[in-house]
């Protein structure tokens, strides 16, 4: 527990050193202490957010429809709050911080053993658990806000966030495998990159159907 504690200072204050010492040491029940903490910390918020659902839901206009949208509101609200309070969501919100880490780690492991021939799966885990720190102060940050002053931080404050996150995952992966600051970004892009590509592609592909879809209707098919 103590050397969980060190690691979570270390990251906010010297995170090269903290990497390093990932790196030497290896402390994967750290890793897996904090995020349990992670975890608690995300259903804690989730449950907060869930309840004030209400909130966020505008008020329905007057009009004819308006009665079937306030009723599909009113179930839809219900719904939101008993999911937020229910066990399930505890249980997968403990559970996802796990999975998401595990399958994040594996693939960047895999990318660098392709490009740098080096494998270090238990050490990038371990340290990618803890380059998460930057959105569990970030929910803590809104939760305490949100309570005390009923007030949600704006976007950019989130996107600063990000960043900071953004930057402790390519220190994680150039500490792991002891490469250079821009080979580290690199593996880091590639998994973003494909899937920016493969994107472009679908919705090229969709665009192209439809396209060659809409020649064959009849006229004034979309007209009433």
């Amino acid at each position: 527990m103590n050397t969980t504690f060190e690691l979570i200072w270390l990251i906010i204050v010297n995170p090269k050193e903290a990497f390093r010492k990932i790196r030497e040491e290896k402390p994967l029940y750290a890793a897996l202490i904090f995020l349990l903490m992670y975890g608690i910390v995300a259903v804690v918020v989730g449950h907060f957010a869930g309840q004030n659902i209400n909130k966020a839901i505008p008020e329905m206009p007057n009009g004819e429809v308006t009665p079937y949208l306030k009723g599909f509101s009113q179930a839809f609200s219900a719904f939101m709050n008993n999911y937020f309070s229910s066990t399930l969501f505890f249980v997968t919100g403990l559970i996802i911080p796990y999975i998401v880490t595990f399958a994040s780690a594996s693939i960047y492991d895999l990318i660098a053993q392709f490009t740098i021939k080096r494998a270090n799966g238990i050490t990038l885990f371990t340290a990618w658990a803890f380059a998460a720190m930057p959105m569990v102060i970030y929910k803590l940050l809104y939760l305490i806000i949100f309570l005390t002053l009923n007030y949600k931080l704006p976007f950019y404050i989130e996107l600063i966030f990000i960043v900071w996150g953004i930057y402790l995952y390519i220190i994680a992966i150039k500490e792991s495998y002891e490469i250079d600051t821009g080979i580290a970004i690199g593996i880091y892009f590639i998994p973003i990159i494909i899937v920016f590509v493969v994107l472009i592609i679908y919705t090229a592909l969709i665009v192209s159907a439809i396209g060659s879809i809409l020649p064959s209707l009849p006229k004034g098919a979309f007209t009433p």
